[in-house]
């Protein structure tokens, strides 16, 4: 498993060398904006309705690029407060946290994507919405928990 952990991490230190971006903020962008842009594009695809939405999973993401300098110390603390939940989680160990960080990082994304195509059509915004909503929590409860990890 960490192997597979490692390979992304030199994935992502290769893609900020190539665009100049810092770790946390490839994370930030890639977890945060464009996987859930990626959910929206799913139940879009399926339902072609609400394409206001796009401006938000678009504009977001090109807001914090933008104001990435601005944001700085933010998005370093957004990042160290979800790495101390992941390690929380791990139970405080190395291989704890590589077990944790694979499931919520890549087995936990392709069973929602999964589900986004699997689901009947009459649930799929609910799912949609409560994914947001839940992305959204864990985020506020890594962000407000930080301090107690």
């Amino acid at each position: 498993m960490s192997e597979i952990f490692n390979a992304i991490v030199q994935l992502l230190n290769e893609v900020c060398h190539s665009t100049g971006l810092s770790y946390f903020e490839i994370n930030i962008l890639l977890y945060t904006f464009f996987i859930p842009a990626t959910w929206w594009a799913i139940v879009w695809w399926r339902l072609r309705k609400w394409p206001w939405l796009w401006l938000f999973h678009l504009g977001a993401p090109l807001i914090y690029y933008y104001e990435k300098e601005n944001l700085a110390h933010f998005s370093e603390r957004f990042y160290d407060s979800n790495t101390q939940a992941l390690l929380w989680l791990g139970n405080g160990d190395e291989v704890g946290y590589i077990q944790v960080s694979i499931f919520v990082g890549i087995v936990l994304p392709a069973m929602i994507y999964l589900s986004l195509w699997l689901i009947p059509n009459r649930v799929l915004t609910l799912l949609y919405a409560g994914l947001m909503v839940g992305n959204l929590s864990w985020y506020a409860w890594t962000w407000f928990r930080s301090d107690t990890f």
